[in-house]
């Protein structure tokens, strides 16, 4: 019964990754972030906080041309992660995975096609930005918004919640909201936070040594501040925020309260992430995200959002991502990404529904099988649902 509960609700977490996709996206350009490759060291290799040399002779001459200012790690809070024999190799590379940022306007892949030989190095990839897709507005709580819900007639779903409802056993299912923030204070989802039990609000201190300081009800990325980590959304990126907050309801609003959406999962935890950039309507910090909430204990990881390589890209690219999410499953999590819109997934691939891992969902139309006119599609895409 245990491993039915776990299949039902994977899926029922998969279904809902969709379901803040109700606009027709026209493909977006392609896009990498400016001014930031991501490199892979080989074993060994120790460079320390706040370099911009490696130490490195034939590294540091060939990223001197691009005025080299930092080379940060991407996943410090991974030296707290204890490894087993599933996760110790993944975990020893992204532990060696930095961003090299520059200041030269030189395109990224440029970049690091010049670093890819040189030797010390293990790869080094341009760094692919992450979209939301949908609306980025949120409905006020009403009863009557359960009569427009069709969906959760179309997906079955009160079937299920006789059998599951977010619990499993004495333990709560914990989905994680890998988004642009939220209002997680909102009365239709406070019920429904997670709490990091071993951290102590607003005390200064990393008391579950994890790495983050005062991630109470998850991480703020987007701030790029480590003494606050309210994962509410920034307002000068008011559609982000408004994209997690559908997302996050859409998923586990507090179900069966007389008051607003009736949530997917009823009565699962939401580990609330925001994972934006300064700039509105896109996502940077997408995969330390997903490593932040696996490492946390996620049980389900929401990845609503997608990004789209450029038709020069080869999969060997994206190395970095796949390692990234190679460790989230390790570490227990199902990720759940949204197939994205409008293209071939087998001939466009987009990132990170095309990892082998994750579990991609396309778009129907409301009342029918068949598929939405701007949803990706196959053989990639696992299952489609009405969003």
């Amino acid at each position: 019964m245990k491993a039915l509960c776990c299949a039902l609700q994977g899926l029922l977490q998969a279904l809902i990754s969709i379901l803040a996709v109700h606009l027709a996206g026209a493909q977006w350009q392609d896009t990498y972030q400016p001014q930031v490759i991501v490199v892979q060291f080989e074993p060994g290799t120790v460079i320390a906080k706040g370099a911009t040399t490696t130490g490195m002779p034939i590294f540091d001459r060939t990223v001197a041309t691009y005025r080299v200012y930092a080379i940060d790690r991407i996943f410090p809070f991974l030296d707290h992660v204890k490894p087993t024999a599933k996760t110790a190799r993944n975990l020893a590379a992204l532990r060696r995975t930095y961003y090299v940022r520059y200041h030269a306007d030189e395109d990224p892949r440029r970049v690091a096609r010049a670093l890819t030989s040189v030797r010390g190095v293990v790869y080094a990839e341009p760094v692919l930005i992450n979209r939301p897709l949908g609306p980025a507005s949120w409905v006020d709580p009403d009863d009557s918004l359960l009569s427009d819900q069709t969906y959760l007639r179309h997906l079955r779903l009160p079937e299920a919640w006789d059998i599951v409802k977010g619990e499993e056993g004495s333990s709560w299912v914990v989905i994680a909201i890998v988004n642009g923030g939220r209002d997680w204070c909102h009365e239709g989802l406070r019920a429904n936070m997670w709490t990091n039990p071993d951290e102590v609000a607003g005390n200064g201190l990393d008391d579950d040594n994890d790495g983050f300081i005062d991630d109470v009800h998850g991480m703020n990325f987007a701030k790029g501040d480590d003494t606050d980590n309210d994962p509410t959304g920034l307002p000068d990126t008011p559609g982000n925020a408004g994209h997690g907050t559908v997302a996050a309801g859409v998923a586990g609003a507090v179900t069966d309260n007389t008051i607003g959406l009736a949530g997917a999962a009823w009565n699962a935890k939401l580990m609330h992430v925001n994972t934006g950039c300064s700039w509105g309507g896109t996502f940077c910090y997408t995969y330390e995200s997903v490593l932040y909430t696996a490492a946390s204990g996620a049980d389900i990881i929401n990845a609503s959002c997608s990004g789209s390589p450029s038709s020069e890209a080869h999969p060997e690219e994206f190395r970095w991502i796949n390692q990234t999410l190679d460790l989230a499953t390790d570490l227990g999590a199902l990720v759940v990404p949204m197939a994205a819109n409008a293209l071939d997934k087998d001939l466009f691939p987009t990132y990170s529904s095309n990892h082998s891992r994750g579990l991609s969902v396309g778009a129907t139309g409301k009342d029918s099988r068949r598929r939405a006119s701007f949803s990706n599609y196959g053989k990639i895409v696992n299952v489609f649902a009405w969003p």
